[in-house]
Order: C-alpha cells, then sequence, then structure tokens
C-alpha cells in the first residue's frame, strides 16, 4: 500500500493541476451539484401529505420523502461530474496502445454511444422509480401481474401521458424495465460484434473492455431482478445504483479505447 501510495501521488498531484485548464467544464459543474443536493433535501423537509380519507382530528406521523424531481435533477448532475472526471483520468492516466484501422470500428462506437445514452437514461429512470416507491409495485418478472403491459400504464388522474412517465409509479417502472431490455440488447450486439471481429482484429485492449461492458449489463440486469422479486432491500438497491455507474463506467472505457484506432 506504502509503495502504491508513493507511485500514485506525484502522477495525480500534477495531473489535478492540470484539471482547471484540461476540463473547463468540471468546475462550473460542482457548484450546481451542491445547490442541487441542498434543494432536494430540502424538498423532503416539508409537512408529509396526510393520506387521503384520514379524519382531520387524527394525528399523523409521515415520513418525510424528498421530490423525486430534486431527486433526479441532483442525480444527473452528479453523473455528468463523475463522467467528466472519469473521462479526464482516462485521458491523463491511461496509456495509448495504437491499433491498426479495422472495418467495423464506426459500428463500434456507434453501439458505444447508444450504450452509453440508453444507460444514462435507464439510471435516470432508476431515480424516479427511487423517488416515487415504483419498486414495491409489480414484484414479478417478466410480467407486471402476469401481464406485459399493466393496465394502469396510462391513468387519466395525473393528467396528460407526458405526466403519467413522470409521476405515475406504474409508468415509471415499465419505462425504466424498457429501457433495461433496450441497453441489455445494444450491448450485447456491443460485445459479439467485438466477438466477430476477433482479438487479432481488435486487439486485446477492446476486446476487454467488451468483456467488461458485457459482464457489467449482465451483473446489472440479474441485481436490479434480484432487488425487484425482494421488494427493493435497502442494501439490494444501493447495490443496483452501484451497478448501473459500473455499467456506464465500462461503456465509457470501452469508447475511450476506441479512440486508439487511428480514422
Amino acid at each position: 500500500m506504502h509503495m502504491y501510495q508513493i507511485w500514485l501521488t506525484p502522477i495525480l498531484v500534477i495531473k489535478f493541476l492540470q484539471f482547471p485548464t484540461s476540463f473547463p467544464m468540471i468546475n462550473p459543474n460542482t457548484k450546481p451539484e451542491g445547490v442541487l443536493g441542498w434543494l432536494m433535501v430540502r424538498s423532503g423537509l416539508k409537512e408529509p401529505r396526510r393520506p387521503a380519507g384520514l379524519p382531520p382530528n387524527e394525528n399523523y406521523i409521515g415520513v418525510p420523502r424528498v421530490d423525486h424531481y430534486w431527486l433526479c435533477a441532483h442525480l444527473i448532475s452528479a453523473i455528468i461530474l463523475y463522467s467528466l472526471l472519469l473521462w479526464g483520468s482516462f485521458n491523463h492516466l491511461a496509456s495509448h496502445s495504437l491499433v491498426k484501422p479495422f472495418s467495423g470500428i464506426k459500428r463500434l462506437k456507434a453501439y458505444g454511444h447508444m450504450g452509453k445514452a440508453l444507460t444514462f437514461a435507464t439510471v435516470i429512470y432508476g431515480a424516479f422509480v427511487a423517488g416515487l416507491d415504483a419498486g414495491l409495485i409489480y414484484n414479478s418478472w417478466p410480467k407486471m401481474a402476469d401481464k406485459w403491459i399493466p393496465d394502469d400504464l396510462i391513468v387519466s388522474r395525473y393528467g396528460s401521458t407526458v405526466r403519467n412517465f413522470l409521476d405515475n409509479p406504474t409508468t415509471v417502472q415499465f419505462t425504466h424495465r424498457m429501457l433495461a431490455y433496450t441497453t441489455v440488447l445494444t450491448t450485447g450486439l456491443l460485445w459479439a460484434n467485438v466477438m466477430r471481429l476477433g482479438v487479432a482484429c481488435t486487439g486485446p485492449r477492446i476486446r476487454n473492455a467488451a468483456h467488461l461492458v458485457f459482464g457489467a449489463v449482465l451483473g446489472q440486469s440479474l441485481l436490479g431482478i434480484t432487488t425487484l422479486l425482494c421488494y427493493v432491500p435497502v442494501s439490494l438497491g444501493s447495490l443496483h445504483q452501484c451497478g448501473g455507474v459500473v455499467l456506464l463506467s465500462s461503456l465509457l472505457w470501452f469508447t475511450h479505447c476506441l479512440r486508439a484506432v487511428p480514422k
């Protein structure tokens, strides 16, 4: 551990001192992250809503809950900041081993970017699931209460269809599932294309990065299903959130490895 610190400290000191000039978009993002965190916590300090039908003279002690919109905004800011820092670390600390140009690189880049976008969207909808306790309904898989499409997917009491996708727990869980399925499909195609090209074409680094992505998405999928079937215990819910970050990190690493391939 001591030898590791001796090797790491000089490098990180120099590189982090370069961050303000190398990554000017990072510094402005740190302040909104703190402000959004404060607003999120503040939204949970309000008087809890009384359940409908409860007599006005009956005492009610509710559980404070943060607003799911502020929770989502706080998570978006955190993920963007984390991704910028991780990408910057790849640029500064990862060695560049050039790979000869090969056909199919554009397709791999497309799958990589699609995977990142889908993972980001899935994680964000995970914040809505957490904020609305949407993981505590339809605790079955692969169907939702013996139906592929639940009856209360679009409910008029939420107003417009858009509001259902933001406020209706059923619609939020359904959307989170569909985004997760699409992410698995996209990353599976990414992995299959890398395996088809072979290590002689892509090189070991890209191949290993594809293995990492595929392993991360499988682990995250199994963890998500287990969390749902177990009625979202805090431990599994937290691991599932961490799994989303691991998957996004692996996709960032994969797309960073593709940058070493000359155009």
